[in-house]
């Protein structure tokens, strides 16, 4: 009896690690629990949630960018770039998204700087691919390009 016990848990363990490695975490959960949210500007900019802002979106960015003013003032306040769930602090992504498109640096995106954002956007990306990808969007890499 215990023989089958033994047995029976380590084909059930064999047939969990198999499913974990075949198939993604699920949307909001990472390999180690729950991912913090994407900052309002990477959900706004990456319009297919792949993760890379690709040069269609990147072209896209002053539309998608005005979609978040939700007073229509033409300025994008920090109360409209907070993250999907009030409580969570800043991602690094959004972090790093809005110093580059935050160009005098005032915490707001004004009408110019959502205008200019296509342009902001591209110098982020410094392998020339026309995409911006995970690595390009690190924290490290805004302080290296100033």
């Amino acid at each position: 009896m215990k023989r089958h016990s033994i047995l029976a848990l380590l084909a059930f363990g064999g047939l969990a690690l198999a499913l974990n490695a075949q198939y993604p975490p699920l949307p909001g959960l990472g390999r180690n629990g729950p991912r913090p949210p994407q900052s309002a500007l990477m959900q706004a900019l990456d319009r297919n949630h792949d993760g890379v802002i690709d040069a269609r979106e990147i072209a896209n960015a002053s539309g998608a960018l005005k979609r978040l003013d939700r007073n229509g003032d033409s300025r994008l306040t920090p109360d409209e770039l907070r993250p999907a769930r009030p409580g969570n602090p800043e991602d690094p992504v959004g972090i790093v998204l809005m110093e580059a498109l935050d160009t005098n640096h005032d915490g707001v995106l004004d009408a110019r700087e959502i205008a200019h954002a296509p342009s902001s956007l591209r110098r982020l990306d410094k392998n020339g691919d026309g995409k911006l990808t995970p690595d390009e969007l690190q924290p490290a890499r805004i302080s290296q390009s100033r």
